[in-house]
């Protein structure tokens, strides 16, 4: 009987500066989505599945910056502006900004436009998988919270 290897399979990888980054073109169409996202959030023309994209935009971002060990508070902090928004939609059925949370948005979004222009591709696609993973747990729990609160 074999004994299981446990050493994790290693992929090996260019380093970090030498990987190929995002195309100028990915980068402008990530842009627009989350500018179209933080419009729709701020006039109120919204739903529960651009709120669920908002969601899993902030993962992959923050993902990603963790994984860059750049703008990681910043993208805490937006994260923590997008689980308000989860929250308040489950208190009152409504999706959008309150006082300074606006602002914070903003920022959060060209805080997210950045990480787009300076990260690699593999990293943004591991980043854009968990993230994909990730939601569909996040909605599961949200729904499971909703009878209670209501």
């Amino acid at each position: 009987m074999r004994k299981a290897c446990r050493r994790r399979l290693v992929v090996p990888q260019l380093p970090r500066g030498l990987r190929p980054r995002l195309t100028e073109h990915q980068v402008r169409e990530l842009n627009l989505i989350h500018h179209i996202h933080l419009d729709a959030v701020a006039t109120g023309d919204t739903n529960e599945k651009t709120l669920w994209h908002l969601v899993e935009c902030a993962l992959t971002w923050s993902r990603v910056a963790s994984h860059l060990v750049r703008h990681a508070a910043v993208m805490r902090a937006h994260l923590d502006l997008i689980t308000s928004l989860v929250t308040r939609y489950g208190r009152t059925g409504r999706i959008v900004f309150t006082g300074p949370e606006y602002q914070q948005a903003k920022h959060g979004v060209n805080v997210m436009n950045e990480l787009a222009t300076c990260t690699d591709l593999a990293t943004a696609q591991e980043a854009a998988e968990w993230s994909r993973r990730r939601v569909p747990e996040l909605m599961n729990q949200h729904k499971q919270q909703e009878p209670a609160c209501a």
